[in-house]
């Protein structure tokens, strides 16, 4: 499936991105053949091995509820549906700049930090005015932690075979991490005043290669808790999942970081299916807004298992991913121009727009891959299940009709043209004269005699033109018309 993006928006990150379901967009292509099969006059039978590969059981009513689209003039189906959007942010993980350190607490419990978690214009993210430049950031994931959330899976992009390139030859190794809380430091610094207790900076800076086998000296429940976390209410802090891609060349370590926030809502998919009109079967939802406005089911961020983005890139846990994939080979190209120096706009590629593209676009993959599953359950206090998700269409037909204002004049203009043409038809009755024929009047004018009206005329054939007559019906004349000149 190719997968193309396309959007516009005011603040750069004032709004989330997007993506439409796939299992929604896939019960359209269901909805557009059942229209087709109905156009064509096919039976219930045919149509239910037909809808049973879309995921839902044919029955006639269904097959009935598709009849009225039929020949009409335009129609539109609209399905109600979850769509997934997500608020990332990517950032460099280099050793003279943002550096990033893990604590092992335990084999089930890991803590993953990193410093100079940049700001700049994150409104969406940090909120207005978070009172700090940057931050140091730390999530954490492992079993440990009493939640199914915090998880890790890793797999490799292995390098170019034999290139002469370090950059190319070395691999790209991916870890993604899935942690239910962040803590934010602003500009790094721990907690030391007010109703946060103070919590030992040696626990955070102090450990970042050696394995603590204590909690009581650091008390990590409480670093990752709302009590201590100052920022625990903005949309960096819950259910944050970051993906780091990082390549050792000659014992340096460059890393690439990108982050991101899942939100589900529920919108109205509307779908054109005449291919006249939509050509390219597109799909279109309103515009929606951000966590907490109208519109949102959930306003907190939902949970994403990393296996999400291992389908993302079709590879197994702790699997490999051959360089010679056209997105592997881009981002061993685009580790070889940082190493290189290279981190602006260059003639021949924009890096910074190609990793954004690499680290985005699998994001908007696993937003659209998510599916679901219907239940259908009773309202409070009502014993009928209706459907959670519904379908309906907008159909556009003739109408007929004296109920308007335009109906009205339309009425009036007709009757007013009635009554012009019959006027017309008895005035034309009663004033009609008797008509002659061409033959008549070719017999008229050869027994005319001229009574010298061309008299001093004869040798001037335009002088003769201009002589002028008059017809009078003179019935005892042959061809029944005499001619009287009426100019000499």
């Amino acid at each position: 499936m190719t997968l193309a993006t396309n959007g516009s928006q005011g603040d750069r990150y004032s709004e989330l991105i997007w993506a439409p379901n796939r299992q929604v967009l896939y019960q359209f292509s269901g909805d557009q053949l059942n229209l087709m099969q109905v156009a064509d006059n096919y039976n219930y039978s045919t149509l239910k091995g037909i809808d049973a590969s879309y995921g839902y059981t044919a029955t006639q009513a269904l097959v009935n509820s598709y009849v009225p689209l039929n020949k009409s003039l335009q129609a539109s189906v609209q399905r109600i549906g979850p769509i997934f959007g997500a608020a990332p942010k990517y950032w460099w993980i280099t050793n003279g700049n943002t550096r990033s350190w893990t604590i092992s607490i335990s084999s089930e419990k890991t803590i993953k930090c990193f410093s100079s978690y940049i700001n700049s214009d994150f409104q969406f993210i940090f909120g207005d005015n978070p009172g700090a430049n940057n931050f140091t950031k730390c999530i954490r994931y492992g079993s440990g932690w009493g939640s199914a959330t915090n998880k890790i899976s890793t797999f490799t992009i292995d390098g170019v075979a034999g290139s002469s390139n370090p950059a190319l030859r070395a691999p790209i190794k991916v870890s993604v991490i899935a942690s239910d809380r962040a803590t934010l430091l602003g500009n790094g610094s721990m907690a030391t005043t007010g109703s946060r207790p103070a919590l030992s900076s040696d626990c955070l800076f102090s450990n970042k290669t050696s394995l603590i086998t204590s909690e009581a000296a650091c008390n990590w429940t409480y670093f990752f808790s709302d009590a201590y976390n100052q920022w625990s209410t903005t949309n960096a802090t819950q259910l944050v999942n970051t993906v780091l891609w990082e390549q050792n060349v000659g014992g340096s370590v460059m890393t690439r970081a990108t982050d991101f926030v899942m939100y589900m809502a529920f919108t109205l998919y509307t779908f054109d299916p005449a291919p006249s009109t939509n050509p390219l079967r597109l799909v279109n939802t309103p515009a929606l807004g951000l966590p907490g406005q109208r519109g949102f089911t959930s306003p907190s961020p939902i949970p994403v298992d990393p296996a999400w983005t291992l389908a993302t890139w079709s590879v197994d846990e702790k699997g490999h991913l051959p360089a010679n994939r056209t997105t592997t080979l881009t981002l061993l190209n685009l580790f070889d121009s940082w190493w290189n120096g290279n981190t602006g706009d260059l003639t021949a590629f924009n890096y910074n727009g190609a990793y954004a593209a690499m680290s985005w676009m699998p994001i908007l993959q696993q937003l659209s891959m998510i599916d679901y599953e219907v239940t259908y359950t009773a309202p409070a206090g009502q014993t009928a299940k209706t459907a959670p998700m519904y379908r309906n269409a907008r159909i556009y037909v003739w109408s007929y009709g004296m109920g308007s204002r335009t109906s009205y004049l339309g009425g009036t203009v007709a009757v007013i043209g009635i009554v012009v043409v019959l006027a017309q038809s008895a005035m034309a009755f009663v004033w009609r004269k008797e008509t002659r024929s061409l033959t008549a009047l070719l017999i008229a004018a050869l027994a005319h005699s001229p009574q010298n009206e061309f008299a001093g005329k004869e040798q001037d054939e335009v002088q003769c033109a201009r002589v002028r007559f008059r017809l009078m019906q003179q019935e005892h004349l042959p061809g029944g018309i005499a001619f009287d000149a009426t100019s000499q």
